[in-house]
Order: C-alpha cells, then sequence, then structure tokens
C-alpha cells in the first residue's frame, strides 16, 4: 500500500483520454482515430526545481522556479528551454500572466513580456482564476501578524482593492475560488486560540465556514459549527464539489494531516451554503496498508473510487478491494459502477505496491482515466465504459493539461517529460448535463446545456437565442487556431465564443474567427463564385477589397461592427446551406457568415448562419 498511501489521496486532478480496442462489453465508436503513442518531449525537468505550473495561455509550456537561474520555461511540444528572468517563479496566473518577487515587491511578468513591470502584491497560488477572467486574490497578514486582509484584483494584479478587514480573534484559514466564476469564494475563518474571549456567537480555536459571491465584498457565513484547530492541527481545505457542472453550493471539505508515513482525510460535502456537512469518503493508512479515496466530478454526478488494501497476517500478501461508484446527488446516494480491472485481488506484497488512481477534468466533461501502475484505462461516459490506454512508465508523475486538446505527460524519476496526446471524441463535448443549480443560471433543456455565465451578458446583448442561438457545449479551455493561445469557449449553434481577459470591456467577449475557417475551407485560395457587392448604402473595405451594404450593413453596424463581426471577406452570393440544403444569400466575415431571411419580420430577416453547429459537429473529431 506504499503508493496507495502516496498517490491516492484526492485526485482532483484533470485528465481525458484516447481512443484504444475497448475492454470486453464496451462500444466501439465510429471513426475511431488512431490510438496515441508516447514520446519523448525531449524536456528533462531539473531535480531542484521549487515551483511548477502551465502557462495559462501558452500551450505546451512547464514554468519552473530553479535557484541558480530564477524562472524557467520548458516548451513539451518543442523540446525548447528558457530563461526568462532571474526571479523564481511564485505562482502561473489568469491570462498568461506570472508571478515573482524580490526582496521590495512583487513582479507580474509573462512569456511574451519576460522582464514584466512590479506590482503592488503577489496573489495566493490557490487563488487565481480558472474561469477565463483576469481575477486573483492576495491574503495579507493584519497588525496582530494573522491572515485578517483579502485583497482582490479584477486585471491580474496591476490594480487591487482591499475587502472588508476581519476583526481579530477572526482570521482566514482557507479560501477557495469557484472553477466557474472567480468571484465566488468558499472561506473558512479561525478563532485563533490566543485571544481568551470570542466574538459572540463563536467558539475559540475553531474553523467556520462562508461565501462570498461578490469577490469578498460580502460573505454569508454557514452554520456556526466548532471544529478545533491549532497550528500544529489537522488542516481543513474547501473545494468545489460538482459546481462546475451544477450548484456553486455543493462544496467539497477536506480535512487532515497528510505527510510522513500516513496519510488521513475526512471528505464531506455541502449542498445548502456550508451550513451542514455529509461524509462522502475517508482514506487513512500507513506505508502498508490503507485506505484511499479519489473524488472526480464529472457531467452525471461524482464518481468515487476507494481502494482498501489489507496484509495478510504474515504479511507476504495483500488484498486489494474496488469499490467504485456514482452520485448524481452530491454524494447522498450511489450507484455501483465496474471499474476497468478486477475488483478483488491478492497479491505478493511486492506487486501491490502500485498506484492505483482515478484522475478526471473539469475542462473535458465525462472524461475519466483509472490508472492502475504502468497500466492506464478512459472513460468518455463518466465511467460507464472503460478503454485501454498505452502504459506509462513505473513510477512516474502523471499530469495533464487543462485544455482542449489534451496531453497527458508522464515525468518519470530522473525528470524526463514524455507526453500522449489524447484524441477525444465528438460525444463528450456535446452530452447533455443535468440543470445546474448555480444562481441566475441560463440551462436550456434544448440541448441540455448551460450557457457559462462570464458569456451571457454577451449573448443577451447580441440577440439571444435568435441571433446567436441554443448552446451546444459547457464552455471549457481551448487552443485557439487563429493565435495559438488558451482561451475559455463555447459552441453555441450560431458562434463559438471565446472569453480574452486581455482585452477590456466590452471586447472580453469575442467570436472567434469561424468566417475565416469556414470560408477557405468551402472555397480555398479562389474564393466563392458569382460574389456581388451590394451598391444600397454601400461601405468599401480597402483592408480586404469588399462591400458591405443593405440589410447586411444595417445588421454589421447594429451588433458590434468590426470589434465583433470582423471585416467582410467575400461580397454577396447565393450559398446551399450545408446544413438544411437551403440557398441562401450571405456574405462572409472575420467571424460570422450572414445569412438573409427576408421570410422573417425584421429584425429576424439577417441571421448568423449556423458555423457554431458545424464546429461543433467536428469537435474531438480532429477539426482545428
Amino acid at each position: 500500500m506504499r503508493y496507495l498511501a502516496l498517490y491516492g489521496c484526492l485526485a482532483l486532478l484533470g485528465l481525458t483520454s484516447g481512443y484504444a480496442p475497448p475492454l470486453p462489453g464496451a462500444q466501439e465508436p465510429s471513426g475511431v482515430p488512431p490510438a496515441p503513442v508516447w514520446r519523448d518531449t525531449g524536456v528533462t525537468l531539473p531535480h531542484d526545481y521549487s515551483n511548477i505550473c502551465r502557462d495559462s495561455a501558452h500551450p505546451d509550456v512547464f514554468l519552473t522556479a530553479e535557484p541558480a537561474l530564477g524562472t524557467v520555461a520548458y516548451n513539451w511540444r518543442t523540446g525548447r528551454r528558457t530563461v526568462l528572468n532571474a526571479r523564481p517563479l511564485i505562482a502561473c496566473g489568469p491570462a498568461g500572466f506570472l508571478f515573482a518577487a524580490d526582496a521590495r515587491r512583487g513582479w507580474r511578468f509573462s512569456l511574451d513580456d519576460p522582464q514584466g513591470q512590479p506590482i503592488d502584491r503577489v496573489p495566493d497560488a490557490d487563488l487565481i482564476a480558472t474561469d477565463g477572467s483576469a481575477q486573483i486574490y492576495a491574503s495579507a497578514d493584519g497588525p496582530d501578524t494573522a491572515p485578517t486582509e483579502l485583497w482582490a484584483s479584477s486585471d491580474a494584479g496591476r490594480t487591487w482593492e482591499l475587502g472588508p478587514p476581519l476583526s481579530a480573534p477572526v482570521a482566514l484559514n482557507t479560501a477557495r475560488l469557484s472553477p466557474r466564476d472567480a468571484r465566488v469564494l468558499y472561506l473558512g475563518f479561525w478563532i485563533y486560540p490566543v485571544f481568551a474571549t470570542p466574538p459572540p456567537g463563536y467558539a475559540p480555536d475553531g474553523v467556520y465556514y462562508g461565501i462570498s459571491t461578490d469577490g469578498g465584498q460580502s460573505v454569508t457565513l454557514g452554520t456556526m459549527v466548532h471544529e478545533p484547530l491549532s497550528a500544529a492541527g489537522p488542516s481543513i481545505r474547501l473545494r468545489p464539489a460538482l459546481e462546475r457542472f451544477g450548484s456553486i453550493w455543493s462544496v467539497l471539505k477536506i480535512t487532515g494531516d497528510g505527510g510522513g508515513e500516513t496519510a488521513d482525510y475526512d471528505y464531506s460535502i455541502s449542498t445548502d451554503g456550508l451550513h451542514t456537512f455529509h461524509d462522502v469518503g475517508a482514506s487513512y493508512g500507513t506505508l502498508s496498508s490503507g485506505r484511499t479515496v479519489d473524488l472526480v466530478p464529472t457531467p452525471a454526478g461524482l464518481v468515487r473510487l476507494t481502494v482498501q488494501g489489507t496484509n495478510t497476517p504474515d504479511n507476504r500478501q495483500m488484498q486489494t478491494i474496488l469499490d467504485l461508484a456514482r452520485s448524481p446527488d452530491s454524494g447522498q446516494t450511489w450507484q455501483s459502477l465496474t471499474a476497468p480491472i478486477p475488483m478483488s485481488t491478492t497479491a505478493p506484497l511486492t506487486e501491490q505496491s502500485i498506484p492505483i488512481r482515478l484522475l478526471g477534468t473539469r475542462e473535458v466533461p465525462a472524461i475519466l482515466v483509472f490508472q492502475q501502475g504502468p497500466h492506464l484505462y478512459q472513460s468518455q461516459d463518466n465511467g460507464d465504459h472503460w478503454q485501454a490506454l498505452p502504459d506509462s512508465s513505473i513510477g512516474g508523475d502523471l499530469s495533464l493539461t487543462t485544455y482542449e486538446p489534451v496531453t497527458l505527460l508522464d515525468t518519470q524519476s530522473g525528470g524526463r517529460v514524455f507526453a500522449l496526446d489524447l484524441p477525444v471524441a465528438h460525444a463528450p463535448f456535446v452530452a447533455p448535463v443535468p440543470p445546474s443549480e448555480a444562481p441566475a443560471s441560463h440551462y436550456f433543456p434544448a440541448t441540455g446545456h448551460t450557457l457559462e455565465r462570464a458569456l451571457a451578458g454577451y449573448w443577451q446583448a447580441h440577440g439571444g437565442l435568435a441571433q446567436l442561438g441554443y448552446p451546444l457545449t459547457e464552455a471549457f479551455h481551448q487552443v485557439s487556431a487563429t493565435d495559438g493561445k488558451i482561451y475559455l469557449t463555447q459552441y453555441l449553434e450560431r458562434a463559438v465564443l471565446e472569453r480574452h481577459p486581455e482585452n477590456s470591456s466590452p471586447y472580453d467577449i469575442l467570436p472567434s474567427l469561424l468566417g475565416v475557417a469556414a470560408y477557405h475551407e468551402r472555397y480555398g485560395a479562389a474564393g466563392a463564385p458569382n460574389q456581388q457587392p451590394n451598391s444600397d448604402n454601400p461601405r468599401y473595405f480597402a483592408e480586404t477589397g469588399h462591400t458591405l451594404g443593405g440589410r447586411f450593413r444595417a445588421y454589421w453596424d447594429a451588433h458590434g461592427g468590426l470589434a465583433q463581426q470582423g471585416y467582410p471577406i467575400s461580397d454577396e452570393f447565393t450559398e446551399v446551406n450545408t446544413l438544411n440544403g437551403q440557398p441562401y444569400r450571405v456574405q462572409y466575415f472575420q467571424r460570422a457568415v450572414f445569412e438573409a431571411h427576408p421570410e422573417n419580420q425584421p429584425p429576424f430577416d439577417v441571421l448568423l448562419s449556423q458555423l457554431g453547429t458545424v464546429r461543433a459537429q467536428q469537435l474531438g473529431q480532429g477539426a482545428p
């Protein structure tokens, strides 16, 4: 159970997978892409780095802090190693920003600006947005040398705002962000025992919980449940449980000690705003025996792998019993699943000293990976069916990129990094998810998807359902085919929306350049035949040599113009729609295709072509 104890603690890591011959009983999907193959990246990480993270804007890049050099970037696609500056990295932030500090101040820099600029403070590593925004937070000690201040920045550290400070003897013990909305914080407060008299209603030396939905400006406290805590006692952490696919009020609490020869953790979930918690599992054990629990959220519910190991009396063999289950209601009830390996085995003790883990990702829904030592299996349907993947190394550290396309990385004992590019089928992206219970969510039963909260304002302001259509996927991080950077992306029927935190509002939400891609794919360098400039109130664009006029110009002017639709890249012509086979008068723009629908009354006589639907159908099938 050595590796069970060391590696099997809560694995809320991300992981997806590729196709290989399915296990007995699994369905072989049509159009199966080639099986993935491990490749040597040419990158060897040093043994003495102190921090490591992945760039949030540039794919395929590790960032490390190395004592003799500072911050170093490693590209596992090219094998290139680059020293950015002499300041050791502290954290990777949103929009590709990196953070470090010297003796006097903090620094913000990036791969594009290695030297960077000084900033007032450096964010906490656990308080950095993953929702596509530039929101970060930093905790700071107050006059009593306890963490009583929480600073917020909506522009990745350029400016900061202090939230309401806590008053002694209340200090901040734990804080985590919602992955779906970085304005939502899960907070734990410590009544530290140096003060003999706690505030009214508080017990001394305890931790209490609260949720902030406005970036820390106000906090809704949970019930005052006393949980003793001391500097040498167990740690308490809060993490979203099913929030990515449901309510922000579904919060996982982890209580326990890790390190040395034992790793003891209790896991419980609150679904009522941190007022009450119910148990969902416990890990415990020594280097030779114990129990581990992995919890991974999926669109179908919370999936739990429990691994119980017990030595035989002669200490020569160990029996390992697995329990794999899924809960649709945040751990209230559980439904059994079939694991890709036998649920009970007995073998010599040395053969059992291998990691057994369950990994998943919030970025690519429904995907799970099961690890048994070097053997890997993947599920693309929330754990219902499994397929084998190529074996990894023995004793390597597996990690996963958090964007699509997804890469599984194996950092071996000597620091050498190997990569497995994992093609993912179309189905996991478009598979319906349960309705969200989150406040102000926009769930559409017609497609079974929730419009991302950060994108809802743009959707409503630009025609809503009539102009942009239903959401066809959940939001996820994807590498853009336009500039090769990572953006929070959601596919709609008539557009693919990207969140650009490097831009100020209203240009922080933009449609991707679907028009350019679709035009080139369909018509090539020669362009579409029989184009005709519209002579009704025309506007000529010398940048592309095309003219915009008539109802298309009126729509273009009323719906964001150049910033939102881009330049015209064709004149008007008649095109047969690939989805319904009907001919329409169209004009292509960088970010959209306008269709004339004279059968509709204004303003619906001009609609965007369903480029998002076409792209969603290609998603996960090798299309850019």
